[in-house]
């Protein structure tokens, strides 16, 4: 929860220092690359068919050759498997994918919403995932399988799709089936309902469902309005009781593993493998 003043103030809840439950996000920069252990690279958020440096690297190219560079060869040409091997990290991009398919992470269609990163040590290009707002629903930005170019390109190589689809089975086998994912669904849910019967979920939702900041012109009247937590309509539709209740967003992401899984299944032919 955010509370941005030392004492309590306001005369009810809709005023003072409490704002709510909110979700940190980490920017994708030079403390990043520390963060996660990686080394001093050039890492470019891309947008529009091309890049801009979050990270100048130390001893990275400094008028992004190196970006502009791996660009034109994938797209303009048809690189083969030892180009690939040498300037992309395979395994961690069909990792990426694989977890794209799972949540419906559609809003990368356009070339926008993740980075490219040049790790300086391996030579090695990566995809790092960013904005991640449009997920875990079919009905939220559309199929892009024959957008996303840097996809195509890859599996148009037979060695390499093989991978791909060796990649989905793993990661389904190991994370992204009702076992794995449920228990990691309850754990995020429990941080946040706690144990008792007063939580910060209360106080959120008392905070924003009936604000009046919410059907005034400061807000997109498309996207807000009032009386609309836990509603779900897109979800509820179909089951009533998938809405009312936080329990309810919870169960609505289980049944999307359920769901997403069968379609990873397809992906990867899982069909087509013998039963050992």
């Amino acid at each position: 929860g955010v509370v941005d003043e030392r004492e309590d103030r306001g005369a009810t809840q809709l005023e003072g220092d409490f704002w709510g439950l909110y979700l940190a996000i980490e920017q994708e920069d030079g403390r990043f690359l520390d963060e996660h252990g990686l080394p001093d690279g050039n890492l470019y958020k891309m947008e529009s068919g091309t890049g801009e440096l979050n990270n100048q690297g130390r001893s990275a190219a400094t008028d992004k050759s190196d970006l502009n560079t791996f660009l034109s060869t994938y797209r303009n040409g048809s690189p083969s498997l030892q180009w690939w091997r040498e300037n992309l990290d395979t395994e961690k991009y069909f990792s990426y994918q694989a977890i794209v398919q799972g949540i419906h992470h559609y809003d990368i269609c356009d070339g926008k919403n993740y980075f490219y990163y040049l790790n300086p040590e391996t030579s090695l290009w990566a995809v790092h995932s960013w904005d991640l707002d449009l997920t875990w629903a079919n009905n939220m930005y559309r199929d892009c399988a024959g957008a996303d170019d840097l996809k195509n390109r890859v599996l148009a190589n037979p060695t390499l799709a093989l991978e791909h689809k060796n990649r989905l089975r793993e990661l389904r086998d190991l994370l992204f089936n009702t076992d794995q994912a449920w228990a990691l669904l309850e754990d995020y849910a429990g941080i946040v309902k706690g144990t008792n019967s007063v939580s910060i979920l209360g106080a959120d939702r008392a905070m924003w469902d009936f604000n009046p900041i919410m059907i005034s012109g400061l807000v997109n009247a498309g996207k807000a309005g009032q009386g609309r937590f836990y509603t779900f309509p897109y979800e509820s539709g179909s089951d009533p009781s998938l809405r009312g209740s936080f329990d309810a967003g919870v169960q609505i992401m289980k049944n999307y593993v359920a769901e997403r899984s069968a379609f990873i299944d397809s992906l990867a032919e899982e069909q087509s493998i013998p039963t050992t």
